[in-house]
């Protein structure tokens, strides 16, 4: 199965973990890739010249930096910096693929089960040094109205 990384590198300058971000990437393609299957990536030209930096560019069988540029800019990233994977699942040609966060590698790809379509989500159990959240909560997006529907 396909699995694609899709990505935005939104800082110009690269954060003080870069190494270790780019370390947890690079477990995750070859992870990935260990189990037979193909690594593709959604990206911008400034992190793809982070990649080519590290000499990871070339575990992808493909890099897109064209699509990225069709996609309206009036997302507030700081807030919701997870949009690329949003976006990209879109345009993505197979119909059997998964996306995988950059700092997800998994030591023995699951039986998935394919007569399904699904979309997995999780929450973030860590804080940033600031003792922000990553990720906003469901609050933030939904109605209090929608958030009791998904309770139910």
């Amino acid at each position: 199965m396909i699995a694609y990384h899709c990505f935005e590198q939104y800082n110009a300058e690269l954060s003080e973990f870069a190494e270790v971000e780019l370390l947890v990437q690079l477990l995750s393609i070859l992870y990935w890739k260990r189990a037979g299957n193909e690594m593709k990536l959604f990206t911008e030209d400034k992190h793809l010249r982070t990649l080519e930096k590290f000499r990871m560019h070339y575990l992808y069988s493909d890099i897109d930096t064209e699509a990225i540029k069709d996609f309206p800019d009036n997302i507030d990233k700081k807030r919701f910096w997870a949009i690329a994977k949003v976006r990209f699942h879109s345009i993505i040609p197979e119909d059997e693929y998964c996306i995988l966060d950059t700092d997800m590698f998994l030591r023995r790809v699951p039986e998935l089960d394919k007569s399904m379509s699904f979309i997995a989500a999780h929450p973030e159990s860590h804080l940033s040094p600031s003792g922000l959240e990553f990720y906003p909560g469901l609050e933030s997006i939904l109605s209090g109205e929608k958030l009791e529907d998904l309770k139910q």
